[in-house]
């Protein structure tokens, strides 16, 4: 076996023993191939076999230690998340290094900022930057006790109790945890409260908002309602959960916080609770059904929008799932669309694919049992990258079913090996992988997903998007913060079974299919994107694939649903409209 063959089979034992060094099989792999002479697209040529059983041991390890509860534990992401209350970890000399979305909500933080960022009197802030330097100073940390403290508010507001102990973290090293009496309703307690009592999705959000120490008045504005409906909702919660007062109200409610309540992972798909069930950011539990398809498997779709409005069928990303900020949904609502969101295979309560099965080919096969079941001759599709091979896979073979396709941040194929070294590294490698060597791929996922139980999923994403500030900045948005952990868990309802079975087949002949397009097809691309898909979108129509448009989304990345929402929408509604596209000069145009 060559030097550098050894030295991605150490990585790989390396990453089983340590999913936080991650990034060093990626460093490994790219070294090992830049050292095969002689092809566009070189492959590494390790004995089968042998690779195998490396991969089997390293996978055997993975699972044994992050399946053990204590290895688990070491995810501080993980352990503040479960904290009701406003909780962050911080270094000694102040910086932000992880907390959780009560405190995101509470004070407006985030990963990078400061202790001093709190909204709390100077003299508070200085006392607690004291205790953070002496708990996470080696020196002195044995002899450093948890604090209590009743400290004043920076505003008119009054006091707040601070609680600071030490805490300790393979990645971070020594920490402060840090925690207040301020908190924020934990989201998966609201389907297990609304069942328990028989709440409404409108009184659950009430509970919430109540708990959280909303005012009535706070919560008809907020919710646009009137202070009489308010106060009748509020009067059958109480009637609902055996409560004679708000005091009493509360003082239940919290409690309930503080039981632990989770939702199994490991419940079977046709039975798997919805795991965003509990977000203003469609869709919601009442927006999701279930179709029996003809082989008996489920297929997991959202409806939601206008009823009666234009139908769009939309094919999440791997990353983000298929979740809508609900100011975009309630644009889409607005302009007249209804939006259709199958779940593929591997992702929320839809079943795996079949053995044997090519996925865009089941795929395909699986939207158009849902497209007649919802009486739908026609849609327009939307995708997100990875998202894209399904709806070209769809378009390829029923034309007359599709109208225009809509890819945003398109996985467009590759046809040099320029391209690969001008993507991010994450997806240089991702990419690379799948189409060479996808015996690696399994081992990818799973050490990818332990390496995210380490870290969390903030500052995986950020680990991935580091090559673009603007998509770098969204993800630091607190606004955003609900829609990406959505998403994220959309993925893993199944375990590792969603990337794999997106990543598992690649449509072999991407570029020929794009340039027989027998649609339009519109690609919404970032300006600051940090990816070559531009120049690969502009030599498929040099290739004469002209049917496909290329947008140029100013001061956008990939990440257009968040940042550049408006974008897609008008991109939908015009998609309903007809329209030409005679050659390829007339396809740059800017949104």
């Amino acid at each position: 076996m060559e030097d550098h063959q050894r030295d991605l089979i150490d990585a790989v034992y390396a990453v089983a023993l340590e999913p936080e060094r991650h990034e060093e099989l990626f460093v490994a792999w790219r070294a090992a191939l830049e050292a095969v002479d002689g092809d566009r697209f070189p492959t590494l040529k390790i004995e089968a076999d042998a690779l195998r059983t490396h991969l089997r041991r390293a996978e055997s390890i993975l699972s044994s230690l992050t399946e053990d509860p204590v290895s688990e534990a070491r995810s501080l992401q993980a352990r503040l998340d479960a904290e009701p209350q406003a909780a962050m970890a911080i270094m000694g000399g102040g910086r932000i290094v992880a907390l959780n979305g009560a405190a995101i909500e509470h004070y407006g933080l985030a990963v990078g900022g400061r202790l001093t960022d709190l909204p709390l009197a100077q003299e508070a802030l200085a006392q607690l930057t004291a205790l953070c330097r002496t708990i996470t100073d080696p020196a002195r940390r044995a002899t450093a006790a948890p604090a209590l403290l009743r400290v004043p508010r920076g505003d008119p507001e009054g006091s707040l109790f601070v609680a600071i102990s030490a805490l300790d973290d393979p990645i971070e090293g020594p920490l402060a945890l840090l925690k207040t009496t301020d908190f924020a309703w934990p989201d998966k307690l609201t389907p297990l409260v609304a069942e328990a009592f028989g709440l409404t999705a409108a009184e659950s959000e009430v509970v919430r908002l109540i708990v959280e120490g909303a005012s009535v008045e706070d919560v008809a504005r907020r919710r646009g309602r009137t202070l009489a409906t308010v106060r009748a909702q509020i009067r059958s919660i109480y009637s609902k959960t055996g409560t004679r007062s708000q005091s009493e109200f509360v003082r239940m409610a919290v409690g309930l916080t503080t039981l632990g309540l989770g939702v199994p992972a490991s419940e079977p798909p046709s039975v798997a609770r919805d795991p965003h069930a509990s977000t203003e950011d469609p869709p919601g539990t009442e927006q999701r059904r279930l179709l029996e398809l003809s082989d008996g498997r489920m297929l997991d779709y959202a409806d939601f929008g206008d009823p009666q409005g234009r139908p769009v069928l939309y094919l999440h990303s791997e990353l983000s799932g298929d979740v809508w900020p609900a100011a975009m949904a309630a644009d889409a609502t607005r302009r007249g669309l209804r939006i259709i969101a199958p779940a593929r295979a591997g992702y929320g309560r839809t079943s795996p694919y079949p053995a044997g099965a090519i996925n865009h080919v089941q795929t395909t096969a699986d939207l158009l049992q849902l497209l007649d079941h919802l009486g739908l001759e026609q849609v327009v599709a939307l995708s997100q990258t990875y998202g894209g091979m399904f709806t070209l896979a769809l378009a390829r073979t029923h034309p007359e079913r599709v109208r225009t396709l809509i890819a945003v941040a398109p996985a467009f194929p590759m046809s040099t090996p320029d391209d690969e070294a001008a993507m991010p590294a994450f997806y240089r490698v991702l990419s690379g992988i799948v189409s060479r060597h996808p015996e690696l791929m399994g081992f990818l996922v799973r050490s990818g997903a332990a390496y995210i139980r380490r870290v969390g999923d903030q500052r995986f994403l950020e680990r991935v998007f580091r090559h673009c500030p603007i998509d770098l900045a969204a993800l630091r948005e607190p606004a955003h913060a609900s829609v990406i952990a959505r998403g994220l868990a959309f993925g893993r309802t199944q375990g590792n079974e969603s990337m794999l079975g997106d990543y598992r087949h690649l449509m072999a002949d991407a570029a020929q299919a794009l340039i027989d397009l027998p649609c339009p097809m519109v690609a919404l691309i970032g300006s600051e994107d940090g990816n070559n898909r531009q120049q690969r979108g502009e030599r498929l129509i040099e290739a004469g694939a002209k049917q496909l448009r290329l947008r140029s989304v100013e001061g956008g990345g990939q990440l257009l649903f968040l940042t550049h929402p408006g974008a897609i929408v008008d991109e939908l509604v015009a998609a309903w409209t007809p329209r030409t596209c005679r050659d390829a000069q007339d396809c740059r145009t800017a949104v």
